[in-house]
């Protein structure tokens, strides 16, 4: 009785402190993806002397953006199913996220205005990149929604009460 009761309250802690591993690659492909956008922006702002060194500081803005959002994304997924059951999501992380993701979005802004003055052989590029940037702002809003909807038990109570 008493090692069932040991081996219970082990489990418990393993379960309650293992990651989500199914989570934790989602920040990984973003920030692929943006890594892959920022590339070829970078590339496009070589071809165009005229906004190049504005398209290029902002493809260096949106990477350090998204690699803030990959490590959100990673720490939020990192919770075990057992505490985003007991205690919900991590809230303050994703509103840290959702914060992040508006200052992407003024940086799309800025990138659209410059896709304005840009060459036409560089318009294209700049506007794949940003349908590429705005896909990935998409993906990360999905997760917060997902991320925000997960019942937990502390949640319902409090909904209840």
């Amino acid at each position: 009785m008493k090692y069932s009761l040991i081996a219970s309250v082990l489990m418990l802690a393993f379960l309650i402190t293992s990651p989500a591993h199914a989570q934790e690659s989602m920040g990984e492909a973003h920030k692929s993806a943006v890594a892959d956008a920022v590339a070829e922006l970078l590339d496009a702002a070589d071809r165009d002397r005229g906004v190049g060194p504005l398209v290029r500081e902002l493809a260096k803005e949106q990477e350090a953006i998204h690699t803030q959002v990959s490590e959100k994304m990673d720490k939020v997924g990192a919770r075990s199913w057992v505490q985003s059951f007991l205690l919900g999501s991590d809230y303050d992380t994703l509103g840290e996220l959702r914060s992040t993701l508006v200052t992407s979005e003024n940086g799309i802004s800025v990138l659209e205005k410059a896709r304005a003055k840009a060459l036409p052989s560089v318009k294209a590029d700049i506007d794949l990149q940003i349908e590429a940037l705005e896909h990935e702002n998409a993906h990360a809003r999905e997760f917060i929604a997902e991320q925000e909807g997960k019942f937990s038990l502390f949640g319902w109570l409090v909904r209840l009460f």
